[in-house]
């Protein structure tokens, strides 16, 4: 079964890569690797 999401479908990966360009630049570190933002314990930081 799916979940209801108003922004996305479950399965597309805006967990990771965002539902906007908004949020992906949020969720992002600002290096140029691009890698995810860690909050104080090494967990990945989510909006």
């Amino acid at each position: 079964p799916g979940y209801k999401n108003e922004n996305t479908a479950w399965w597309d990966g805006s967990q990771i890569y965002g539902s906007s360009e908004a949020v992906t630049q949020a969720l992002r570190a600002k290096l140029p690797d691009g890698k995810l933002t860690l909050d104080e314990t090494g967990t990945v930081s989510f909006l």
